[in-house]
């Protein structure tokens, strides 16, 4: 029946799935800036977490460096013993070494943590967005194709009430002509 229903009353939309797929293009690519966002933050060598480790670092050890200084300036001012002032600097840039690396797990854990949320939330928006426009467009379809189905439907029922004319109006017609012979 398609050769005839087409023309007159459209084709039957199909559902494609490329369509689909593209609606939700977003969140697939989510997906992907998710898993290398993950990779980057996890990896404790990425350049992410190198840049953050050197920051840490240059500041704790900025730090112990102006401790030190100012230790060594009173020492001497003092009268300290400049081997004991010594051992004092050193075992304050061993303390500012440790107090480095702590810093960098406690930053390096915080943003492991809200990068994953950020990015959760992110991914879930567009899952959103692409089961909303899919939906749209299976609205779409199915609108389409209910409206093709109710033409056919009136088209049918005209074809039915007419062809039970024509049959009624033969058949009267026929009926006439008996009673005349």
């Amino acid at each position: 029946m398609g050769w005839l229903s087409d023309p007159l009353f459209g084709e039957k939309k199909k559902l494609d799935p490329y369509v689909i797929n593209s609606h939700m293009k977003d969140y697939d690519q989510g997906v992907q800036d998710m898993h290398d966002m993950g990779q980057s933050m996890m990896g404790v060598d990425s350049k992410y977490n190198r840049q953050m480790f050197d920051f840490i670092r240059s500041n704790t050890m900025d730090q112990a460096s102006n401790q030190n200084q100012n230790m060594l300036g009173f020492s001497a001012a003092s009268g300290m013993n400049p081997a004991q002032a010594a051992m004092q600097a050193r075992a304050n840039m061993h303390t500012a070494r440790q107090e480095t690396g702590q810093q960098f797990q406690r930053q390096f854990q915080a943003n492991q943590q809200q990068g994953m949320s950020l990015l959760d939330a992110a991914l879930k928006g567009q899952k959103d967005i692409g089961e909303r426009n899919s939906n749209i467009y299976m609205q779409e379809i199915n609108a389409a194709n209910q409206a093709r189905n109710n033409n056919m439907n009136m088209a049918m029922t005209g074809i039915g009430a007419l062809a039970g004319g024509i049959g009624g109006w033969l058949g009267a017609g026929s009926s006439d002509g008996e009673e005349g012979n």
